[in-house]
């Protein structure tokens, strides 16, 4: 009977079988923390004067996939947004008000979306930033740092 059962389990599609891989994971986030879907993971880089924070798709590594969300942590944030094209939207940043700055762009005549915020704090910078070849994605990246709190 187990082994039948094993089987079963075995044939159903992987979103469907329950567990902690399904699961979010909470996850440090610069100076708070965001829920990581199952579907993406985290690296840290240190600079010499800076740390940025990324989430990316699991399957993927750092910079091999259009779609990333990152979060520069410094006093030099390289944020340079074309001067033309940019839409200017307001949002918010845990309890920090924004103006994302919207653009695309085409690598390999694929379409770029990005989004970009650059937010003041003492002794420096957030350099906030999204990409994602579709809209669905920056959604998502964009409910990602929905999630981000300090406690």
């Amino acid at each position: 009977m187990a082994a039948i059962l094993a089987l079963i389990v075995l044939m159903l599609p992987q979103s469907v079988i329950p567990g902690p891989s399904a699961q979010a994971q909470t996850q440090r986030f610069a100076a708070g923390w965001v829920d990581m879907p199952a579907g993406y993971k985290f690296e840290h880089v240190d600079g010499p004067d800076f740390d940025v924070d990324y989430l990316f798709p699991k399957d993927s590594e750092l910079n091999e996939d259009p779609t990333t969300l990152g979060l520069y942590t410094g006093t030099a944030p390289s944020f340079e947004p074309p001067f033309k094209g940019v839409r200017i939207r307001a949002g918010n940043f845990g309890n920090k008000k924004v103006k994302w700055h919207i653009w695309e762009t085409v690598d390999e005549n694929k379409i770029v979306y990005h989004q970009q915020t650059l937010i003041k704090i003492k002794g420096g910078f957030w350099h906030l930033f999204l990409t994602a070849p579709d809209m669905q994605r920056i959604q998502e990246l964009l409910s990602i740092l929905g999630s981000y709190r300090t406690k």
